[in-house]
């Protein structure tokens, strides 16, 4: 819809908990605005509570629980606009949308207002049947929640069981709503909620509390020092600078979250290392997504042609040392691993030739760094634990992966066939590097 859009990476994180919660447990959602949260507990079959004091998400409120909220037009320019309009729940939030982008120009200060209020005006039609159709056409109703509260939503959390889960995501600055719905406020009459104004002053000790006393997600784009020992992740934007924080205190699901806005992709072929270069003393080794297909190029040339891997996976990571290739790596989230969720199929990894010895296990200890955790978490929008790979080949190990890798012991369809994982580390490259260095393990 349109006011307190929830970004997609905060939106996957959400899936990402929930999906380690017993469905037995009830979801109490603060601060419902478009109800994100709840639409995605809802979908995951959870009993859902929601609430919010906003106008708009009332109607909505009522559309899904099949009561309409009633309210009157008191602003007599609305009213004519809203004259042919229909009589029904869906057609009470259109006007409610469409009064919140007419009001950014109710003022009428200079030529510029009053042309795009006169824009809005002529448009107001086709604003009307076309935001029905959006809502028949994306289903935007077809969810269900077990009860709504029309009030502050801390007296709302506070109603939550003690085995509930609580998601929130409250205005960050005092008078947020307000200064929001002015102009909603002034046009329309209706039951209006009972709440006292947040201060974003008392969220941390008020956060802090909700997350020491229950289980808890709450999501805010201000840190705050009281609700530091919970801070499970973080999503960046570097165009805007802004950074969005997960507190949490779910216990099934401990996973950290903290990604950044996605880089650009390596996409032209790149210089790789020279075959006779030496080692450098203080190498500078980095990590970048690059294409798939990329990848796939320089398979044909370096990997044995016994093995068709052009399949290619669904990201791709290039290794560089001096700001030139010396490995790739693939992964792909369709291939089974023995722990779904937990474990990321690492679809191939190879080095380019070289003279440098044991080039091979010196990504393989990378491929554990931190930042490469990142970079896949970003990508995926999952915390995997670790990487699963298998190799075939007719003896009991392989060489290749021994070491930083672990063979799993299991029964496989296939003689020559062996499987090996790895978990991430919270090591940075150049510590990997040192221990690779110092032919020492990671954990």
């Amino acid at each position: 819809m349109f006011i307190g859009s929830i970004d997609q990476p905060s939106r996957l994180i959400c899936e990402n908990i929930l999906a380690s919660v017993d469905r037995s447990r009830k979801v109490f959602v603060g601060c419902s605005g478009n109800f994100t949260f709840d639409r995605i507990a809802a979908a995951k079959g959870f009993q859902v509570y929601s609430n919010d004091v906003a106008l708009y998400s009332r109607v909505i409120a009522g559309i899904v629980m099949k009561e309409r909220f009633p309210f009157t037009c008191i602003n007599p320019d609305l009213a004519a606009i809203f004259a042919d309009w229909g009589d029904d729940a869906q057609s009470d939030l259109v006007k409610i949308m469409f009064a919140a982008k007419y009001g950014q120009f109710a003022a009428c200060k200079n030529d510029y207002q009053r042309t795009m209020q006169e824009n809005y005006a002529a448009g107001s039609r086709a604003f009307y049947e076309g935001t029905l159709a959006k809502f028949s056409r994306n289903s935007v109703f077809e969810f269900s929640i077990a009860d709504f509260f029309y009030g502050d939503f801390k007296e709302h959390v506070a109603r939550a069981d003690a085995d509930s889960i609580v998601f929130l995501y409250a205005p960050t600055y005092k008078g947020g709503y307000e200064k929001l719905y002015d102009f909603i406020n002034a046009s329309f009459e209706y039951e209006k909620a009972e709440y006292e104004l947040f201060d974003s002053k008392e969220a941390g000790p008020y956060y802090a509390e909700v997350l020491a006393n229950r289980e808890a997600c709450i999501y805010s784009d201000l840190l705050y020092p009281e609700t530091e020992p919970y801070l499970k992740g973080e999503v960046t934007y570097a165009g805007s600078k802004r950074t969005v924080y997960l507190y949490s205190s779910v216990r099934e699901n401990e996973r950290s979250y903290f990604l950044t806005e996605s880089p650009k992709l390596l996409t032209k072929t790149p210089k790789v290392i020279e075959p006779e270069m030496e080692l450098p003393e203080n190498p500078d080794i980095r990590v970048v997504p690059c294409k798939v297909a990329l990848v796939n190029h320089y398979k044909h040339l370096f990997m044995s042609g016994r093995v068709d891997y052009s399949t290619g996976g669904d990201f791709a990571l290039a290794f560089l040392m001096n700001g030139e290739i010396f490995g790739f790596a693939s992964f792909a989230s369709g291939l089974g691993t023995i722990k779904d969720g937990e474990y990321l199929f690492l679809h191939s990894d190879f080095v380019v030739p070289s003279r440098i010895d044991r080039l091979s296990k010196l990504l393989l200890y990378i491929i554990r760094s931190e930042e490469v955790y990142k970079k896949i978490a970003r990508f995926y929008i999952h915390a995997y634990r670790g990487l699963q790979t298998s190799v075939y080949t007719p003896k009991p190990v392989s060489m290749k992966y021994r070491g930083p890798f672990k063979k799993v012991d299991r029964k496989e369809p296939s003689p020559n066939k062996l499987t090996y994982t790895a978990e991430f580390t919270t090591l940075s490259i150049m510590e990997c590097f040192e221990r690779w260095k110092k032919r020492l393990p990671l954990q």
